[in-house]
Formats: structure tokens, sequence, C-alpha cells
């Protein structure tokens, strides 16, 4: 990327309308210049989903958690069709509930287990991402 000073001319400024661009505009297009070098592109068949505790008790409790359903729902149905394996987790579902219904709804198929530590990975949970190995990028959300 190059900036020039205002009044100097370059192939840009004589294609350009006479309008200078400010601060904002000029940091806008680094920042997007920067995202493209930064964020890498994800390959279905090398990729992996995990959906950690997305369960009924945080439904009242979670602030948006109708937008964290939801976006759940089309990550999980987009693994889907991208045969992508999916991997998701209860945290101790006696006392909190099982996954959202919604969200189960889009699990078949998944690698599901139940949990008592905080951590998504367990013991169990580790050896199925190992069992992968194909895959390795994990894309991982939760509550």
């Amino acid at each position: 990327l190059s900036f020039h000073k205002r009044g100097g001319s370059s192939p840009r400024s004589s294609m350009q309308s006479s309008r200078k661009r400010t601060k904002t505009e000029m940091a806008s297009g680094v920042a997007r210049q920067a995202s493209k070098l930064l964020t890498p592109r994800l390959v279905a068949k090398r990729t992996g989903v995990m959906c950690c505790d997305i369960q009924e008790r945080f439904v009242p409790l979670i602030k948006n958690m109708d937008s964290v359903v939801l976006c759940s729902k089309w990550v999980l149905s987009a693994a889907r069709e991208l045969k992508m394996p999916v991997i998701a987790t209860e945290q101790y579902p006696k006392a909190l509930g099982s996954t959202v219904k919604e969200v189960k709804a889009e699990l078949e198929g998944a690698h599901m287990f139940e949990k008592t530590q905080f951590s998504m990975l367990t013991e169990t949970v580790v050896e199925t991402v190992k069992k992968q190995e194909n895959v390795d990028t994990w894309v991982r959300w939760c509550v």
C-alpha cells in the first residue's frame, strides 16, 4: 500500500474524482488489506467444527442467545453440507439441560460428549480430534 501526499500526482489521483481521501478512509483501506493477509481461508475437507455447551439452561442467562442459536444452526448446517466433522459437548446436562433443541436437530451424526470439566478438550474429545487425520483446523464456538 502506498499513500500520496495531498497535491502530489499519482496514477490513482488522475483516475479518482477531485475529492481527497480522509484519514478514516485511508485507515479503512489499510484494515481491509490487512484482513486479507491475516485471515486464512478455510478448506472444508481439512476443517472441523466444535459446538461447545449451547444448552437450555443458558438461554435466559446469555444476552442475544437467540443469535447464538441461529448462528449455531447455520454453521452446523453448512458443516453437514460440506461433510465436515462435528464435535459437540454438553456441560453437566443433568443440571444445565441438554443442547438447545433447534441446535440439537442440526447435530445428527455429530460426535456428542457430556462433560463435567470446564474445558471442552476432555480426554475423549482430544482422542476424537486425533482420529480426524485429515483435519488440521477446528472452528469452535461456546457460550
